[in-house]
């Protein structure tokens, strides 16, 4: 009589309780990296995010409204690092300039809102607004958010400045 030979195992219950192992220490990993990074949230609208939940339509309606009757510009292509200053100019459809606006602006990194800067209007003439006297610190890619009121029209604006030597 022949015996069998039983040497012939099989790996695969292994295979199978190694890729259950590694999805539970996958799910792990990302929980602590997730619970271990900076929350920071987008500012474009420059109100807190619960806020910006409750009310999107409304804000993105008045956007709309915004859009339709007001152009924005900003007159900048790059900062430096030091003193900067810059112009936002508003004007109507027609082309014909806005004045007493009023401006909430921040000038912030993309993914942080540790060196975010509150800027001030210094003055405006001819629908044209003037940032001066602020400082940059950081090489790379700033955003100028900002919130722009005219009587019953409010519309946000963002537009992205790298800053160089």
């Amino acid at each position: 009589m022949e015996k069998k030979n039983n040497n012939n195992k099989s790996f695969w219950p292994y295979g199978i309780m190694l890729a259950i192992g590694f999805i539970i220490i996958s799910c792990i990993v990302t929980i602590i990296i997730a619970v271990n990074s900076p929350n920071d949230m987008d500012n474009i609208y420059l109100r807190a995010y619960q806020d910006v939940n409750d009310n999107i339509h409304e804000i993105m309606k008045k956007e709309t409204e915004f859009n339709e009757n007001f152009l924005v510009n900003v007159d900048k292509d790059n900062f430096i690092i030091g003193k900067n200053s810059f112009e936002l100019k508003i004007t109507d459809t027609n082309n014909q300039a806005i004045d007493g606006a009023k401006i909430d602006l921040l000038l912030t990194r993309p993914n942080s809102s540790q060196l975010d800067q509150k800027l001030i209007e210094s003055k405006n003439e001819n629908g044209i607004y003037y940032f001066e006297n602020f400082e940059l610190k950081n090489l790379g890619r700033w955003q100028i958010e900002s919130r722009i009121e005219i009587d019953k029209y409010v519309g946000f604006y963002r537009t992205e400045i790298n800053a160089t030597e």
